[in-house]
C-alpha cells in the first residue's frame, strides 16, 4: 500500500484475501482496489472520510465490507460488480450510506422515491437514470442527509419535486443535472443556501446574499461571465466552481471564505489579479492553474499552505506570500514567469518553508529566478521619472524616450527594434490582441508602425507592470517590463542578453552603449 503525506491511500499491489487498511488513512483514492478479483473482505478504519470512484469496482470476490460512520462521501461505482453490493439489495444502504437505488419490483416509473431514514450520505450516481433503470417524479430525502453525491440524480428527466432536508451541507457536481426540478430553480439554482448551478448568461453576476457555499462546477464554462460578486455569507467555493470561465476578469473573494476547491478558477484566461484572504485555510490543487493573464497574486497573512499546482502555468509576474505560509506544494508555480516574490519574512524564514519539490514550487526552476523582496507586505507603486541617460547605438547617439523606474533605466521596445533593424542583432516585434501577448523574435526584420523615436508628453504617471505576456524566441523569460501609455519599456541589458547584443555603460557621460557588430 502507498499512502501519501495527506493520508490518502492511492495504490495497492497486494494479493487480495482479507485486507485491513491502516488507521492513518483518511481517504481512499480512485480505483485503488479496482479489479482485485481475489479480495474477499476489507476493513476500512474509522477516520476515512472519502471512498473514491471505482475504488473497489470489479472485486468479484468481495463479500464483506465495513463502512465507518466517518465516511462523508462515496464515489461513483465505488463497489460496482461486487457480490457485497448485490447482497445489499435494491436499496443498497451500508452504514448510513445509500450506495444504489433500484426499485424492488423493477418498475420503470416511480411516483415518489423515499430515501430510508438514517441515511446521511447519498453516494455519487446512486440514483441516476442509468443506474436505477427507473424514472422518478419526486424524491423525499430524510433529515440527517448531509451529502448528495455527484450525478446522484442525473438524467431523471421527469423529476419535478425534491424535498431537501435542512441537514444538507454539500451537493456534488451535476447531482440534479438534466432534471426539470433544477431548471425550475432559476438562473441561480440555490438549494439549502448552496448555489449548485448558474444557468443564466449575464456578464456581471451578483450572487444572492445568504448563499453559504458555491457548489462544484456551479459556474463552470460560463463563457459570458466577466465579473462576479461573492457575498460575505459564502464560506466555501467548490471544486471547478469557476473553471473555464474564459472571460472572467474580476472576482473578489470575501474574508468569510475558508476553503477554495480543486481547480476552482483553472483556465480563467482573462483573470488578471486575485487576493486570497487570510481566512482561507484550505486551497485545492490547481486552484488558479492555467490562468494565463493572471499578473499579480496577493496571499494574505493567515494562509498556511499553497497547494500542488495552485498557480501552475499561470501568467503571474508578482506574488505576495505571507510569513504564515508553512508549505508550498509540488509545481505550485511551475511554468509561470514570476519576476518578483514579496515575502513577509526573512530569507532564513523562507528556507524554513516545507517545499514538496526541489524547485521550491517552481520559483527557482530556471536561471531566470525571480527577485525576492524579504520582510515585505507587497509591491509598492513604482517611482517613475524621465531618465537623463543617453543612448549610443554602434557609435551614434540616439534620442529616444526613456524612464527611470525604481532606480533602473527602461527603454521603449519598439525604439530599440527600430534602431537595430538591419544589424546582426535585428529582431521583430508582434502583438497578438486576442491573447494580449507580445512576441519578440531575433534575426527577423522589424516592421515599423510609426510610434518609433517619438517623444511626447511625460507618461511617467501611467507606469504599470505590463499586463501583456512577453515571449522572446518562443520562451517566456522572467524579466521586468513596464507599460507606459500603451508602450512596453524594457531594461537594455535584459534585451541584450536575450537577443545577443552587447550593452555597456559609460559612467563619465551617463550613456548606455549598445554594440551589435
Amino acid at each position: 500500500m502507498t499512502i501519501s503525506e495527506s493520508g490518502t491511500l492511492f495504490s495497492y499491489s497486494g494479493a487480495g484475501g482479507t485486507v485491513v487498511i491502516p488507521n492513518e488513512v483518511t481517504s481512499i483514492s480512485y480505483g485503488v482496489f479496482q479489479g482485485c478479483t481475489d479480495l474477499t473482505s476489507v476493513t476500512i478504519p474509522d477516520g476515512v472520510t472519502t471512498i473514491g470512484d471505482y475504488a473497489f469496482a470489479g472485486c468479484t470476490s468481495l463479500t464483506s465490507v465495513n463502512i465507518p460512520d466517518s465516511v462523508e462521501a462515496v464515489g461513483e461505482d465505488a463497489f460496482d460488480s461486487t457480490p457485497w453490493l448485490d447482497r445489499l439489495g435494491d436499496v443498497a444502504v451500508a452504514n448510513r450510506v445509500l450506495l444504489r437505488y433500484r426499485h424492488p419490483q423493477g418498475e420503470t416509473w416511480v411516483e415518489n422515491v423515499v430515501i430510508p431514514k438514517g441515511v446521511t450520505v447519498i453516494a455519487d450516481g446512486a440514483c441516476d437514470r442509468y443506474e436505477t433503470k427507473s424514472e422518478f417524479a419526486s424524491v423525499s430525502i430524510p433529515e440527517g442527509v448531509t451529502y448528495i453525491g455527484k450525478n446522484a440524480f442525473q438524467g431523471q428527466s421527469s423529476l419535478e419535486q425534491v424535498s431537501v432536508p435542512s441537514s444538507l451541507k454539500k451537493i456534488g457536481e451535476d447531482a440534479f443535472s438534466y432534471t426539470p426540478w433544477l431548471q425550475s430553480l432559476g438562473d441561480c439554482a440555490i438549494i439549502n443556501h448552496i448555489l449548485v448551478k448558474y444557468q443564466g448568461d449575464e456578464s456581471d453576476v451578483v450572487i444572492p446574499k445568504g448563499v453559504t457555499s458555491i457548489g462544484d462546477s456551479a459556474f463552470s464554462s460560463c463563457d459570458s461571465l466577466q465579473s462576479v460578486t461573492i457575498p460575505d455569507s459564502v464560506t466555501s467555493i467548490g471544486d471547478s466552481a469557476f473553471s473555464s470561465c474564459y472571460s472572467l476578469q474580476s472576482v473578489t473573494i470575501p474574508d468569510s471564505v475558508t476553503s477554495i476547491g480543486d481547480y476552482a478558477f483553472s483556465y480563467c484566461y482573462s483573470l488578471q489579479s486575485v487576493t486570497i484572504p487570510g481566512s482561507v485555510k484550505s486551497i485545492g490543487e490547481g486552484a488558479f492553474s492555467i490562468c494565463r493573464s493572471l499578473q499579480s497574486v496577493t496571499i494574505k497573512e493567515g494562509v498556511e499552505h499553497i497547494g500542488n499546482g495552485m498557480f501552475y502555468d499561470a501568467g503571474i509576474k508578482s506574488i505576495t506570500i505571507p510569513l504564515s505560509v508553512k508549505r508550498i506544494g509540488d509545481l505550485a508555480m511551475y511554468e509561470g514567469p514570476v519576476q518578483d516574490v514579496y515575502y513577509g519574512g526573512s530569507s532564513e524564514d523562507w528556507e524554513k518553508i516545507s517545499f514538496a519539490d526541489d524547485s521550491h514550487g517552481g520559483l527557482d526552476n530556471s536561471i531566470d529566478a525571480p527577485l525576492f523582496h524579504y520582510n515585505s507586505d507587497g509591491p509598492k507603486d513604482p517611482v517613475v521619472q524621465r531618465s537623463p541617460q543617453k543612448l549610443s547605438v554602434n557609435g551614434e547617439l540616439k534620442d529616444v524616450e526613456k524612464y527611470n523606474i525604481d532606480g533602473e533605466n527602461y527603454f521603449k521596445l519598439r525604439d530599440i527594434a527600430y534602431l537595430l533593424n538591419g544589424t546582426s542583432a535585428q529582431f521583430a516585434v508582434y502583438w497578438n490582441a486576442d491573447s494580449n501577448s507580445v512576441g519578440i523574435y531575433s534575426g527577423r526584420s522589424y516592421e515599423a508602425n510609426g510610434s518609433e523615436l517619438v517623444i511626447g508628453a511625460d507618461r511617467s504617471a501611467t507606469a504599470v507592470r505590463s499586463p501583456q505576456t512577453i515571449e522572446i524566441n518562443y520562451y517566456s523569460p522572467r524579466i521586468s517590463v513596464f507599460n507606459l501609455g500603451g508602450n512596453n519599456f524594457f531594461k537594455l541589458r535584459d534585451l541584450g542578453e536575450a537577443l545577443g547584443f552587447q550593452v555597456d555603460y559609460d559612467e563619465a557621460t551617463n550613456t548606455a552603449v549598445v554594440t551589435t557588430d
